[in-house]
């Protein structure tokens, strides 16, 4: 079926996988598609649902008590949300999603993804991959937010980004203003900060990417030896 052929091209979380067990959820109706326009909010609060993203990207808010939106995480093609808390009991609240490039994703429910585990070996092992991937990421992101200094912030976050894109040439999947929001400023003091450690030989602002040059990493390993 089209539909299984581009879940398995697309995320990782089905490599390897036998298309047969996707298609009997997908005959249960277990494992469904859906689209969203450009500028749509997006309820991603039930838990009974593996959400993966075949196309577009997704941004992952959370809304305070006073009302306000703020940026938690990015989503792009390929990505599966909700592993982490899939199972939970408590499940997710005050949190929202929004697409601003339109967005195709496949649900799969609960019961599918616990059918999947018990059959198919290898789907068990990318999902255990996929959830120890998830809790590292959060753990560094609870790191993050310890940090008092925005140059700090910001030295942790790229480091991230350049150890899952493998490259010191950073690809910035976020605008300023949305990285501006994830860090808790206004844009145009993350732009001066930026201008600052671009000055003090750290890295190289470029259109799309970040450059970090080797003072980058002398200063990142000193500064962050024991996070």
């Amino acid at each position: 079926m089209q539909l299984i052929n581009q879940l398995v091209r697309t995320c990782r979380l089905f490599d390897g996988m036998e298309h047969s067990n996707l298609e009997k959820q997908m005959k249960q109706k277990r494992l469904t598609a859906r689209t969203y326009d450009a500028t749509d909010y997006i309820d991603i609060t039930d838990a009974n649902a593996l959400v993966c993203i075949l196309a577009g990207s997704l941004d992952i808010m959370e809304m305070s008590e006073a009302g306000n939106l703020m940026l938690m995480e990015h989503f792009e093609k390929g990505a599966c949300i909700g592993a982490n808390t899939l199972f939970s009991k408590t499940g997710v609240t005050n949190v929202i999603g929004r697409t601003y490039t339109g967005l195709k994703v496949v649900m799969i429910h609960r019961d599918a993804v616990f059918d999947l585990l018990r059959r198919d070996t290898q789907f068990l092992k990318n999902f255990l991959e996929l959830v120890s991937t998830r809790s590292t990421m959060l753990t560094r992101k609870i790191s993050n937010l310890s940090f008092t200094s925005l140059e700090d912030k910001i030295m942790h976050y790229l480091e991230g980004l350049s150890v899952r894109q493998d490259t010191h040439h950073v690809r910035l999947y976020l605008s300023k203003k949305r990285l501006a929001e994830l860090f808790g400023v206004a844009r145009t003091s993350l732009s001066r900060r930026l201008s600052e450690m671009e000055r003090k030989g750290l890295l190289e602002v470029r259109k799309d990417t970040i450059v970090l040059n080797p003072l980058f990493f002398k200063i990142h390993k000193k500064n962050f030896a024991n996070v």
